[in-house]
């Protein structure tokens, strides 16, 4: 008897604010980077594929960090401002 496969499931990170304009000005469209591991924790060291910095786990603590300690000044935050801005200018 064959065994039938387990479902794909893919993980993601992304801001609130990314979605909501994901939702306004791109009809619902998103635009994410996924991952079959939601971190590098979550599969055996060998088959570790995803480095910190793509890992949808390991983003969202970073970005939960900055958020909780009220860091007004956080480069990771900047940068995730950054690319919004950008994805809203090539789409105007």
């Amino acid at each position: 008897m064959k065994r039938k496969p387990k479902p794909l499931v893919l993980y993601s990170t992304n801001t609130w604010l990314a979605y909501a304009i994901s939702e306004r000005f791109y009809r619902g469209i998103h635009y994410v980077w996924c991952s079959p591991h939601a971190g590098p924790s979550s599969v055996p060291s060998h088959d570790a594929t995803v480095p910190p910095s793509s890992s949808p786990l390991e983003i969202y603590r970073l970005l939960s960090q900055e958020v909780v300690r009220g860091d007004r000044h956080s480069a990771l935050i900047q940068q995730n401002r950054a690319g919004i801005l950008s994805g809203a200018q090539s789409r105007r």
